[in-house]
């Protein structure tokens, strides 16, 4: 009998670290001296009473050497306990579809098989133990009936079949799961693999399968938007191109609309023809006329019959800046300083670039953005090169140029307010060629014959006096002597007036520039520096090498910092994308205008929302002016995001802008919409499970086998921690005194 073999397995030990020898020997003494005590008594009180309180006293005395040793009793307990089961219902969008047993929706249908009459799965499992429950979408969590219940409808936007098969995993010893129930379509688009998550499960996973394998799409059409792709940054007044990605079934032959809006206006339309693939792409051009942050929405307008309404439009925005200047840049051959330049200009929202690279004797291959195009290569004449403000000369022979050619790139500073970067190479520095002509007047340092250097481990960059006050070189006064200096092309003499901002570390002029006449000049003999451009760096971050050559090419065009700033705009942000694949960080900068803050410290923080909730908020960080903020987010999941960008002062907002921007394909639950069947027999033949349609689900409560278990633990206790032995005890005291008081003994 078990309680026999709870005494067979009674155990006594004290929880003093003193013997339990000790304390009797105390303990007998004790006695001694209380039975003498009383003893002493006879003539006060009669036998009767003194034993009565010689008994009580040798009792409280008990207890309390009780109390002292504190005996622990310990006995062995076991309990038989039934097997568990989890039970798992999907709840993503694609659950919503109304294509189950009797027209109901696939949650609903899931829903009656767990909770009502015939099948009420729950209830039946409950009557054989206790049954877990959990809800997944594109994360997992447990789920009560209450919620279960109260479940409006499927809302999630992906399904993550790995997530919550990992989930009852890990929840397996604590609940002792003998199986598990999967109520499902099946449809996992997350990027864990459901099937690998089950090598870590001990128990038949068995699985209801809700939804058509046929697609409800084959008899009701449907076009879904998976992406708009633009620039996150426009320049006022020049076209800028959003492609656009969709997916269309049933409408194979057929016309239909794509809307580019704003505020209900709209900017771009184009129809499509929609072929016989099913995913297609359209661009759209618009030019945007005003300055300032533009939230954009594509849409299709909801076709006759078609199936899903809410996948035919996409939100995004874009940051519309003003154009600074323009830059021509011409290069005489493909080389690692043309590939950085070319991206570096190309990306500069506020720069307008014609970029040419010579592929052969006569012929360039001419890139760039901007309103002005070159027809014949080189600007024709001054008014077509006066319409750039810089111009950047790479490594061009000298018989490239013709005699009006150079005496008009002379003009162009002295007159018109031009500037000239001289790129570091050999035809330009090292071949002599250039000695006599127009450019060796415009350069800062003369253009002698002498032999390139090619980078040596001794050789550095040092930062003159005149670097250190030069705007040129602001905020990069560590980072621009780590650079690499690369090739050396050595200068002839510096010329009057003009300034040598960096150099060699043997002293030798390296970056040197000057204003000469109206315009500005500059010489920089290495082709090392655009190196540490393509460096480590956080998301959205600029390298020391792409700050250096911004600010040399403002500087050239002759920009102030913050020349431009509107005097109303405190604050301007943008992200660096308008989408984003899964598992890419959303990076939002900020732009704030200093001139137009009030005083006193502010700080940029950026808020993301989806479906109307908050899921997370970045403290944006600041540039050693305070003028570029930069920060960096992961979405925990695809949607499409909201982000409020706000300037503070202390607790106050001073000033907010709202961005938007899509992560992965926020309707992909609706992409694929028949039920995965292979992908869940699958799953339950994997773990000897079994494969049940919504019609066969009625007996899958009989399939799971309830082990028992006899758990068997060891049962501690301590004679202090027993209220009832401390209740005894006081009891015990008040009496004796009671008597002792009446027999006027105290």
């Amino acid at each position: 009998m078990e309680w026999l073999e709870q005494i067979a397995s009674l155990r006594i030990f004290s929880g003093q670290r003193l013997s339990v020898w000790l304390w009797v020997a105390a303990g007998a003494l004790a006695l001694i001296v209380v039975l003498y005590w009383y003893s002493a008594m006879r003539l006060v009180v009669s036998d009767r009473w003194r034993q009565i309180l010689t008994a009580l006293r040798i009792a409280a005395l008990v207890f309390l050497i009780g109390y002292l040793v504190n005996p622990v009793l310990s006995y062995r307990q076991r309990k038989t306990v039934k097997g568990a089961v989890a039970v798992a219902l999907d709840t993503s969008q694609s659950m919503s579809i109304a294509d189950s047993v009797g027209g109901l929706e696939r949650l609903d249908a899931a829903r009656q098989l767990l909770l009502r009459p015939p099948q009420e799965i729950v209830k039946r499992l409950q009557e054989k133990g206790e049954v877990v429950l959990y809800a997944f979408a594109q994360t997992a969590q447990p789920a009560t009936l209450a919620e279960i219940h109260q479940m409006d409808r499927a809302s999630g936007e992906a399904t993550d079949l790995a997530a919550v098969l990992e989930l009852i995993g890990r929840d397996a010893a604590q609940h002792r799961f003998v199986a598990a129930v999967l109520l499902t379509d099946g449809r996992s688009n997350a990027r864990s693999d459901p099937l690998a998550a089950l090598s870590g499960l001990r128990f038949p996973v068995h699985v209801v399968g809700l939804g058509q394998i046929e697609d409800t799409r084959a008899r009701r059409a449907d076009i879904a938007l998976l992406r708009a792709d633009a620039n996150p940054v426009a320049t006022k007044d020049i076209a800028s191109v959003v492609r656009v990605r969709f997916q269309q079934t049933g409408f194979s032959g057929g016309l239909f609309p794509i809307r580019m809006t704003e505020g209900g206006d709209v900017i771009a339309s184009k129809t499509v023809a929609a072929g016989d693939v099913t995913r297609q792409e359209a661009e759209l051009r618009f030019t945007p006329r005003a300055i300032g942050v533009h939230t954009y929405e594509v849409a299709v307008p909801v076709q006759p019959g078609e199936a899903i309404a809410e996948n035919n439009r996409l939100r995004f925005s874009v940051l519309v800046n003003e154009t600074t200047f323009r830059v021509l840049y011409i290069e005489g051959g493909l080389r690692w300083e043309y590939k950085f330049l070319k991206r570096l200009l190309e990306q500069d929202p506020t720069l307008e670039s014609r970029c040419m690279v010579r592929t052969g004797a006569e012929h360039f291959l001419t890139t760039g953005r901007g309103a002005v195009t070159l027809q014949e290569g080189f600007p024709a004449n001054l008014d077509e090169l006066a319409k750039f403000r810089v111009a950047i000369l790479g490594d061009l022979p000298r018989k490239f140029w013709t005699d009006a050619q150079l005496a008009m790139l002379e003009r162009f500073v002295s007159e018109r307010e031009g500037g000239i970067l001289l790129l570091g190479g050999f035809e330009t520095f090292c071949s002599g060629a250039y000695a006599n002509s127009p450019l060796a007047k415009l350069s800062p340092a003369d253009l002698v014959k002498s032999v390139a250097e090619p980078p040596a481990p001794g050789k550095k960059i040092a930062l003159t006096a005149l670097g250190r006050r030069s705007e040129i070189l602001t905020g990069l006064e560590r980072a621009v002597v780590q650079m690499d200096l690369g090739r050396h092309y050595p200068l002839g003499n510096v010329k009057a007036g003009a300034e040598v901002l960096l150099e060699t570390s043997d002293r030798r002029p390296l970056l040197v520039a000057h204003r000469y006449g109206k315009g500005r000049v500059a010489a920089l003999a290495t082709d090392g520096l655009w190196q540490g451009a393509f460096g480590p760096r956080r998301p959205g971050e600029s390298t020391p090498a792409e700050q250096l050559w911004r600010q040399l090419i403002q500087w050239l065009g002759g920009v102030q910092p913050g020349e431009k700033e509107e005097k109303g705009k405190v604050l301007v942000a943008n992200t660096d994308r308008t989408y984003y694949e899964p598992g890419r960080a959303m990076v939002v900068a900020a732009r704030v205008n200093r001139k137009a803050l009030p005083g006193g410290k502010a700080s940029v923080e950026a808020r993301f929302t989806l479906d109307r909730r908050e899921v997370g908020r970045v403290p944006l960080q600041s540039d050693a002016r305070e003028i570029e903020h930069v920060g960096s987010f992961d979405p925990p999941r695809e949607g499409q995001y909201e982000i409020q960008v706000s300037l503070r002062s202390g607790n106050k907002d001073i000033e907010q802008v709202t961005l938007c921007a899509t992560v992965g394909h926020p309707y992909r639950e609706l992409e694929e919409t028949t039920l995965n069947e292979p992908l869940l027999r699958a799953i339950a033949a994997q773990t000897n499970g079994r494969y049940f349609s919504v019609a066969e689900a009625g007996s899958l409560v009989e399939q799971i086998e309830r082990e028992k278990t006899v758990r068997e633990s060891r049962i501690e206790r301590e004679w202090a921690a027993s209220p009832a032995v401390f209740a005894l005890f006081i009891l015990l005291l008040s009496t004796e005194w009671y008597l002792r008081r009446r027999k006027s003994l105290i």
